[in-house]
C-alpha cells in the first residue's frame, strides 16, 4: 500500500492535507483510495503523519476492498510506504 500527501490549497490553515493510498495486488492490479483531508502537515518537521483515526480509516478502505476482490480473505501482509510532495 502506498500513501501520498497533497496540500489542500482550498483550506486556510496550510497544515491541512489529503491523504491517498494506492493498493497493488500479486496480479499487477492496483485501486486508489481517497483519504481524510486533515492537518497531517507539520510545518517544523516539514512531515506529514496521519492521525491514529485517519491512519485507521484508510487502513480499513484498503482491506475491505482487499476483501471483496478475493473471496472475503484477509490479506497476509501489508507494506505500507509513502512519499510526500
Amino acid at each position: 500500500m502506498g500513501l501520498t500527501f497533497k496540500r489542500d490549497e482550498t483550506q486556510l490553515n496550510p497544515k491541512y492535507a489529503c491523504c491517498a493510498a494506492q493498493m497493488f495486488l500479486d496480479s499487477g492490479d492496483g485501486m486508489v483510495f481517497r483519504g481524510r483531508v486533515g492537518p497531517y502537515y507539520n510545518t517544523k518537521t516539514e512531515e506529514y503523519h496521519l492521525t491514529k483515526e485517519s491512519a485507521k480509516d484508510i487502513l480499513r478502505l484498503v482491506i475491505e476492498a482487499y476483501k471483496r476482490s478475493n473471496q472475503n480473505r484477509i490479506p497476509k501482509q501489508i507494506f505500507i510506504h509513502g512519499k510526500t510532495f
